[in-house]
């Protein structure tokens, strides 16, 4: 039985370590990184300009 338990936890260990190749890999291509650092970026500008949608949209009620 107990041979059985360290046969899955190899094949567990085995599968992590495939999945953090697979991960380092993808952020070794810079091609990758490109898209990442392009979606942060366009994001977050969005968002500020939400934000400041709103603060205006806030300020003209008090205007009215």
């Amino acid at each position: 039985m107990k041979s059985n338990q360290n046969s899955d936890m190899s094949k567990e260990d085995q599968e992590e370590e495939n999945s953090t190749d697979k991960i380092d890999k993808f952020f070794m291509d810079k091609e990758n990184n490109k898209k990442i650092y392009n979606n942060i970026t366009s994001n977050n500008i969005e968002d500020k300009f939400a934000s400041y949608v709103k603060t205006i949209l806030k300020t003209q009620k008090y205007l009215k």
